[in-house]
């Protein structure tokens, strides 16, 4: 019988995470060229911070996080807005656990899909979904007629293509090539796995970013309400 992602006997999430932090206080920091952005890629510690804090996520049975069993009863009692019927109650049995069926990416990933991913990159994916949902509902409140900017045309694109593109290319290679996938690595040294979660983390930080924007936007909208309401009540 399958164990839920939020059973104290599943140890794999936690086990991974300590993993990761271990090896990451092993790495020599290395010095980065002048002429590359610091933001053009997530560097340690942060990438094995970001990674742990998505696997640790699917352990917390004490706050309303996905994969876990609170999580599930508290998304059967609503129904997202402008979304496709889903049950909420639909399960996703996989070979780490259970968990509720990734809504926004419905198109891009199912059981077999997840089941063929390592455990940090189903949880960093279960992470993007849920902040793609928070990001789509509250961009569609701001704006009646919505309009997309740079930043929400590249999401879009990542979600709908390069995802998509990615998880191919990679179960092509675990059905064709099992064995050097496993143990195999490109010129700067990353296997096929730390480059899915790699591509993963990278439009998860995409959407932070997203999502500090919309933030800012309604924080200035309040601050706009005040400075109006402050003029009007002057004595």
């Amino acid at each position: 019988m399958l164990k839920s992602f939020s059973q104290a006997q599943d140890a794999a999430p936690a086990q991974a995470a300590c993993a990761l932090r271990a090896a990451a206080e092993q790495q020599v920091p290395q010095a980065v060229p002048s002429d590359v952005p610091s933001a053009a890629a997530l560097t340690e510690p942060a990438r094995t911070e970001r990674i742990c804090s998505a696997l640790e996520q699917v352990q917390d049975i004490h706050a309303p996080t996905p994969l876990t069993d609170r999580y599930l009863h508290n998304r059967a009692l609503m129904r997202p807005k402008n979304r496709p019927p889903f049950d909420p109650d639909t399960l996703w049995y996989l070979r780490y656990g259970r968990c509720p069926i990734m809504t926004e990416l419905i198109d891009v990933v199912n059981e077999e899909t997840l089941n063929a991913m390592p455990i940090e990159a189903v949880a960093i994916l279960d992470r993007i979904n849920n902040k793609l949902k928070r990001y789509r509902d509250w961009s569609g409140e701001l704006d009646a007629q919505p309009s997309q900017n740079e930043k929400q045309f590249v999401i879009d694109k990542l979600v709908s293509e390069s995802i998509p593109e990615a998880l191919h290319h990679y179960e092509q290679l675990l059905r064709f090539s099992p064995h050097r996938t496993k143990n195999s690595t490109t010129h700067d040294k990353m296997s096929a796995r730390d480059i899915l979660i790699d591509l993963f983390l990278e439009v998860d930080y995409e959407l932070d970013e997203l999502l500090d924007e919309l933030h800012q936007t309604v924080l200035n909208r309040l601050a706009s309400t005040h400075r109006y309401v402050k003029s009007r009540t002057k004595s």
